[in-house]
């Protein structure tokens, strides 16, 4: 065919929708090639090219849309592009796109293997039209599935932050997973230890940095808000929270950077710089914002009082009381408690849940030793929730096979389809809930253990930064009354409170070494192995 047999002005359209550059142009130049040597083809004559990097799922393509107004404007009366839904992915430009189809003002939409002409019945676009904007909307929500579900693994779902990558495999096909940035890693720790232990500024952490040769993930050189940003993210000490803001926060199964413990000082050492540099006069009030009201709900806070001698000496104290933000009334303030007094009771809280070392190293024994039984049965009730899930999706199939052939009504067919289905999801979730919960559980068993041995001693021994870490990792809701303190433990621990002091009992009868730590404390102990879930 040649152009004067057919005077139809073509505009070739390409489409890519994302924005990475080495991605997209490689793609666009593939999609004109190919159409081009369609139109040479078949004698269309292309008076422009069009190409843009950008999702067709919403409106507002600046480069399609002026595509649109210079066919109204009679420059071009037919399409070429790869296929229908490079064009439109969402049914707003998809009915602009037929409107001008069936009034003739475009005569031709030519894709790799199909055409749409004025004289034809335009419901087939209207087809791929919407098919394709079924697609987006499909393949959003098994995205935000496949998101969700990998934070729910432990994964961080989104880029990793400086110091680690995102890895597939080495052929770039397996789970994604986050692990170490041998370049970088190191480099980033040390910048958490120059300031756990020289205590700069944001300022000269980020100059030294530089000095080290250490950029951002986009390459740029490192400030002090990126420094700030890498010092507060949790990811760097084992958690994150996805969706951010959600209040949802998972124990990530990548390698932490640093302790908790650590990251709580560095939040203490930047805090305490910001308020210097502001002009603040500050006074180390240690475990201010640890501890509730009981009698208003409002905040805790801490006074410093200097109390001077006559004989010259200056003694200084710490009192905790009610800071009266949310009643002006509450009559806490007037009950303060002395910090003594205060980590005395933290003392006999700690004391309830502490134990040693030898029980620390019998407990992760016996989890180890139990795991192996675990997986035994957790095989056996997998094997019969799969048995259940294959029974189900045969009921399924031959249900779809009964409707195609006409053996049972769409109403009853729906109704039908519908019991199967979530009965099928329900064995999906059974499966998945019985692989992963276990594992979890004994995460959480060991976090706990590892946090409670010779927990006394590292309180006793702990500088007033390491003593905030320990409260604040004791649970939340901490309140004060009367000067008294009430510690609500986090669940984990709850085991330990309740078991701790018999096995202390048995461990003043008889020596670790003797009873071998794994006959007379079992009955007790593995008790408080098995963690309750928190959810």
């Amino acid at each position: 065919m040649t152009n004067q047999e057919n005077p139809i002005k073509y505009f070739l359209y390409a489409r890519k929708s994302t924005e990475a550059e080495d991605r997209q142009v490689a793609s666009i130049n593939d999609q004109i090639r190919e159409m081009n040597k369609i139109a040479k083809e078949r004698g269309f004559n292309i008076v422009q090219v069009f190409q843009e990097s950008m999702s067709a799922k919403n409106l507002g393509r600046p480069i399609f849309n002026e595509m649109l107004e210079q066919i109204k404007q009679g420059k071009a009366n037919g399409v070429i592009c790869w296929k229908a839904d490079r064009l439109a992915r969402n049914m707003v430009d998809g009915g602009v796109l037929i409107d001008l189809l069936s009034k003739g003002i475009i005569e031709h939409i030519q894709t790799y293997d199909s055409e749409y002409r004025t004289a034809d019945n335009v419901i087939v676009l209207s087809v791929a039209f919407g098919c394709s904007t079924q697609y987006s909307k499909d393949l959003a929500v098994n995205v935000k599935r496949g998101i969700d579900s990998k934070a729910q693994k432990g994964w961080f779902p989104n880029h990793a932050p400086l110091g680690y990558l995102n890895y597939r495999g080495d052929n770039g096909k397996g789970e994604a997973i986050i692990i170490k940035d041998y370049s970088n890693f190191l480099l980033v720790k040390k910048l958490f230890n120059i300031m756990l232990n020289e205590k700069c500024s944001l300022n000269t952490i980020a100059e030294k940095a530089n000095k080290l040769g250490l950029k951002t993930n986009k390459g740029y050189k490192m400030y002090a808000n990126a420094i700030r940003y890498i010092f507060k993210n949790p990811f760097y000490y084992g958690k994150f929270e996805h969706p951010v803001g959600s209040g949802n926060w998972y124990h990530g199964k990548h390698e932490p950077m640093i302790t908790f413990e650590e990251h709580q000082i560095i939040q203490a050492i930047i805090t305490r710089k910001l308020k210097s540099k502001q002009g603040f006069k500050t006074h180390k009030i240690t475990y201010k914002g640890i501890f509730t009201c009981e009698c208003c709900n409002g905040a805790i806070t801490g006074s410093k009082v200097f109390k001077h001698q006559k004989n010259g000496n200056k003694h200084e104290y710490t009192y905790y009381h009610c800071a009266k933000s949310k009643d002006k009334n509450c009559n806490q303030k007037s009950q303060p408690l002395n910090e003594k007094e205060l980590e005395k009771q933290i003392n006999q809280t700690i004391d309830k849940i502490d134990i040693s070392e030898e029980i620390f190293t019998w407990a992760i024994n016996e989890l180890d030793r139990e795991k192996q039984e675990d997986t035994d049965n957790q095989k056996e009730i997998i094997k019969g929730y799969q048995n259940n899930l294959t029974k189900e999706q045969t009921r399924l199939n031959r249900l779809i096979d009964m409707r195609l052939n006409d053996e049972i009504a769409k109403k009853d067919y729906l109704k039908k389809r519908e019991i199967i289905e979530k009965d099928i999801s329900n064995y999906q979730s059974l499966i998945k809930n019985q692989e992963s919960k276990k594992e979890e559980v004994k995460e959480k068993t060991i976090k706990a253990f590892e946090f409670t041995a010779n927990l006394k001693e590292r309180f006793k021994k702990g500088d007033d930064n390491i003593k905030k870490a320990i409260t604040l990792n004791l649970g939340s809701n901490h309140s004060i009354i009367n000067k008294k303190a009430h510690f609500c433990l986090d669940l984990p621990l709850k085991p330990f409170e309740k078991y701790a002091p018999k096995v202390k009992e048995e461990i003043a009868m008889f020596k670790p070494v003797e009873i071998g730590l794994n006959t007379g404390l079992s009955a007790s102990y593995s008790t408080a192995c098995s963690v309750p879930s928190t959810g």
